[in-house]
């Protein structure tokens, strides 16, 4: 919603909740924020070409990262807001992933930074 707000053309917000959804249907509409919301599970969104795929206290990197792969696969970046375990995250995820990642450092959150995930792949030497 911010990135609508701030000007940011197409922005897609996915929630799956309802009542969550008519919250940022309001706010949109009070706004006038440019934005569609999507009252789905992003596990049943099939993917479309994004700029950007971004995330904020949704979950942990592992269970992040493979609903985010269909988007960031396709050239997407994934701006990932993150706190204190980012590096037990990326330790797990790197079992199963091979992540081109740079971390962007919170203003607002002295132990949270912004997880940019340039390049995303399944790797599958590390499968079992």
């Amino acid at each position: 919603m911010v990135l609508a707000i701030m000007g940011k053309d197409q922005v897609h917000l996915i929630e799956r909740d309802g009542r969550k959804c008519a919250f940022l249907r309001e706010v949109a509409h009070k706004t006038a924020a440019p934005v569609t919301v999507h009252n789905t599970d992003i596990a049943e969104v099939k993917p479309w070409p994004v700029k950007a795929v971004t995330a904020r206290a949704f979950a942990p990197l592992p269970s992040l990262l493979p609903l985010a792969a269909p988007f960031l696969e396709r050239g997407a970046i994934g701006l990932f807001l993150k706190g204190k375990t980012l590096d037990d995250e990326l330790t797990q995820s790197s079992k199963e992933w091979r992540i081109g990642a740079d971390r962007v450092p919170s203003v607002s959150d002295p132990a949270g930074c912004i997880l940019r995930v340039r390049k995303l792949g399944h790797d599958h030497s590390k499968s079992d």
